[in-house]
């Protein structure tokens, strides 16, 4: 919404607190209050954000370079790919869902070479073969947060907020 993109979406870059209150605004009111009981998800670490409404904006990128975390990488990020935009974050984002539900990252190796790989080539394990109390509308989801093809998946977050909230 913001024209910013993370480039490093995993649990670890994800912080849960108790939503600031504002005063003469009650809790149903805070547009932070987005998480029950109060709580609300931060976005730590900008240090791979990318500005893509700036040309000027300082980047750490280099076409054929891969910038993020092996386990939560999207294709287009594992191949060093310039040219992408908020559904990098959304493939992580997914993998990181993949990791809640099962305790498991989707894709596993020896080496970081080899767990990028996978998440270009091998298909998703399915959530339930790990957990099979993963509901399968959870299912669905995190498979079209992981499609392998920015353009199978969700088209932006209001999209996977929508799927989300209908589970």
């Amino acid at each position: 919404e913001h024209g910013i993109i993370h480039r490093d979406i995993k649990p670890d870059n994800i912080y849960i607190c108790r939503a600031p209150r504002t005063a003469g605004v009650s809790p149903a009111q805070n547009p932070l209050d987005v998480l029950s009981e109060g709580f609300v998800a931060k976005i730590l670490d900008l240090g791979l954000s990318k500005d893509l409404g700036s040309e000027s904006s300082t980047t750490f990128t280099q076409t054929g370079v891969a910038m993020g975390t092996p386990h939560y990488i999207s294709p287009e990020q594992a191949k060093g790919e310039k040219k992408i935009d908020g559904r990098t974050d959304i493939y992580s984002l997914g993998a990181t869902y993949y990791h809640l539900v099962t305790g498991e990252t989707p894709f596993s190796g020896s080496t970081a070479a080899i767990v990028m790989m996978k998440h270009l080539t091998e298909q998703l394990p399915n959530p339930q073969d790990v957990n099979d109390e993963v509901p399968g509308g959870v299912v669905h989801i995190i498979q079209k947060m992981m499609a392998k093809d920015p353009a199978d998946r969700y088209a932006n977050c209001k999209e996977l907020l929508d799927d989300l909230e209908l589970v």
